[in-house]
């Protein structure tokens, strides 16, 4: 996570702007990003690339462009980075449930579900 931020630090702050000002779309372009990261191998610091994804998100491009020419929003990705680091997220995928308990990696569906009971039996919101 800590040596993809660079990288990836422009879109995650779209993503951040969209939680904000459009959380309808924010599900639209991080499949948006995902599918030009992992399924296209596109760079995630080109600007091109992540206005795309703004674009089939269907978000406003003219303030997205705004946000990528500034620093907007990049000190609260870096503070989200460091909690999620400290919470000892390294790899994805991770799951952190209730802000205090981490699952880590791939699982099947009975080994969360034992996961979920345990954490429910603690008496803690899941």
């Amino acid at each position: 996570l800590h040596d993809a931020l660079p990288i990836s630090l422009k879109a995650h702050r779209l993503l951040h702007w969209a939680a904000l000002e459009h959380p309808e779309r924010q599900l639209a372009l991080k499949q948006a990003l995902l599918q030009a990261c992992h399924r296209d191998r596109l760079p995630m610091d080109a600007d091109d690339v992540l206005l795309a994804a703004v674009d089939s998100a269907g978000l406003e491009r003219e303030q997205a462009i705004e946000l990528l020419a500034s620093d907007q929003f990049a000190e609260q990705v870096r503070e989200r980075e460091a909690f999620y680091r400290q919470a000892g997220v390294n790899s994805v995928p991770t799951l952190i449930i209730d802000q205090r308990y981490v699952i880590t990696g791939c699982h099947p569906v009975e080994v969360l579900e034992q996961a979920l009971s345990q954490i429910i039996a603690t008496g803690q919101k899941a």
